[in-house]
């Protein structure tokens, strides 16, 4: 859970919003990023730093870009 503070908080500093996901079976964290795109190399930079830095604790999982469903509100 520790580790999951921190990479929140480091990449929370880069996003423009986050919104935590669903619980997700063997995960502590399912968490959405919105970033603009000129700030896409600098998140997979943050993400690169944090998995190489904290391997013993931690595997990260890193997908999209994706459409940004979870930062409208009601139902798409």
């Amino acid at each position: 859970a520790a580790a999951a503070a921190m990479v929140l908080a480091e990449l929370s500093a880069v996003a423009d919003a986050e919104v935590r996901g669903p619980a997700v079976e063997g995960c502590v964290l399912n968490v959405s990023f919105l970033l603009h795109r000129r700030e896409e190399r600098r998140f997979h930079g943050v993400v690169e730093r944090f998995a190489t830095g904290h391997r013993d604790r931690v595997e990260l999982l890193l997908t999209g870009p994706l459409p940004c469903y979870s930062f409208t509100e009601g139902r798409v």
